[in-house]
């Protein structure tokens, strides 16, 4: 992957991460976020099922975008004897 794909991807991952761990945290105390009040509207459970594949999502985009699958950085694969 290109670096600005990288970085796209971790912002992405990010954003999704902090609103989906936002919205879990304030639904606690009965807040909403005014644009995920949507979610809330077809159900509990739904809202929040939605709100924990938020928090999913963005962690698995910046695993993604972090991980090095190519084994560029493979310290153990570069050293074996």
């Amino acid at each position: 992957m290109s670096n600005q794909t990288t970085t796209i991807m971790t912002v992405i991952g990010f954003i999704f991460f902090l609103s989906g761990m936002s919205a879990l945290s304030l639904s606690i105390v009965g807040v909403q976020l005014s644009f995920l009040s949507w979610v809330d509207s077809w159900g509990g459970l739904t809202g929040l099922l939605i709100k924990l594949s938020l928090v999913i999502v963005g962690v698995l985009l910046i695993v993604v975008a972090q991980g090095d699958f190519e084994g560029k950085n493979d310290y153990h694969f570069k050293n074996r004897q």
